[in-house]
């Protein structure tokens, strides 16, 4: 025992899920899901946004992010102007992924969405939940791989609550120990989450 301790502190290791549930509200936080292999980890996501008086606003992401997560965060942005009448080109808005990880694939397009839906409004979101699924333009929750990993994972991490697409609903037949909520589209979402 003493020598596995040793490795693990010279070695710098981490806990896979450093993030845990939490049981509070925050503005400009969500926490969605990331696998890598069979192992799934929770993301914290982070953002704030500015009002401006012109039109020049600008959106930042992690450099780290992937190809496939920034245009789900433009994807994002186009749901919000739609559901919420504001002028994207009136904020300045960054995002972050906590933690610096490399991401990519579409999954956090629906966590990313309500993160952005959180900040621009002002409203607190649910601490105790973690949410996968790709965010088409038209504001629908695709489907999304590793779910049973994910929901493994959420479990892992004491979360409560986790929100996958309706398409993968059969896949999470059989889980238990946490409360999965299928959705559609992203109202479905913000109407649990807010």
């Amino acid at each position: 025992i003493d020598c596995i301790k040793e490795v693990i502190t010279k070695g710098r290791y981490i806990p896979l899920n450093k993030k845990k549930a939490e049981s509070t509200k925050e503005v400009g936080r969500i926490n969605g899901l990331g696998v890598n292999g069979y192992i799934c980890n929770v993301i914290e996501l982070e953002a704030v946004c500015f009002a401006r008086e012109d039109e020049a606003g600008t959106v930042r992401f992690n450099e780290t992010a992937g190809s496939m997560t920034k245009d789900s965060l433009f994807n994002a942005l186009s749901v919000i102007r739609k559901i919420t009448d504001k002028n994207i080109s009136k904020y300045d808005i960054h995002v972050n992924c906590v933690g610096g990880a490399k991401v990519d694939g579409p999954s956090a397009g629906a966590a990313i969405t309500c993160l952005l839906y959180s900040a621009i409004m002002e409203q607190s979101a649910r601490q105790d939940t973690c949410i996968t699924g790709e965010i088409s333009i038209r504001g629908c929750i695709k489907a999304v791989g590793g779910v049973v990993e994910k929901i493994t994972g959420a479990k892992r991490a004491g979360f409560k609550n986790i929100i996958i697409p309706e398409e993968n609903k059969e896949e999470a037949n059989g889980q238990d120990g946490i409360n999965i909520i299928a959705a559609g589209n992203i109202q479905e979402v913000i109407s649990f989450m807010f």
